[in-house]
């Protein structure tokens, strides 16, 4: 269902909706009415394929900067740094593992599950998380968390 109405509150749904931003700034709400994962996923698969440059921008209404997702060719990742940092500091001193958080992309957020570790990687070079094992790739079987603070 695509709504249009700038009366519609989309917080008071619990289904899942996408904000999609017109090349005028207007805002509407697609709505996905499933939340079976396979079903969110091929939704996401189809949101993300469109051509970014055809005025069309997705940005995740639970980003407090309002990002639009795409810069031109490649969508920008970092509101979903953003989503991710508080979800690893809340699992505390043992981490969250990756897979996690890829769940968490697919039903808390407008992102797939393949951008999270795209999206967790400028946070460890900037020594934002850590990771374990600490080295070798960042991969779903990872675990991730913020590091001790210094005393």
């Amino acid at each position: 269902m695509l709504i249009s109405d700038p009366a519609w509150d989309p917080t008071a749904t619990p289904s899942r909706y996408f904000e999609l931003i017109d090349r005028r700034g207007e805002a509407l709400y697609l709505v996905f009415g499933t939340n079976h994962p396979l079903g969110v996923d091929k939704m996401k698969a189809a949101l993300w394929d469109v051509d970014p440059v055809n005025g069309v921008g997705f940005r995740d209404p639970r980003d407090e900067q309002h990002e639009t997702l795409f810069d031109v060719n490649e969508p920008d990742l970092a509101p979903l740094g953003r989503l991710l940092l508080p979800q690893i500091a809340a699992a505390g001193a043992d981490g969250v593992r990756v897979r996690t958080l890829q769940q968490f992309a697919l039903h808390e957020t407008v992102f797939r599950p393949q951008h999270v570790i795209t999206s967790l990687l400028p946070l460890r070079e900037c020594g934002r998380i850590q990771v374990n094992p600490a080295k070798g790739r960042l991969q779903s079987s990872s675990f991730v968390r913020v590091p001790p603070a210094s005393a």
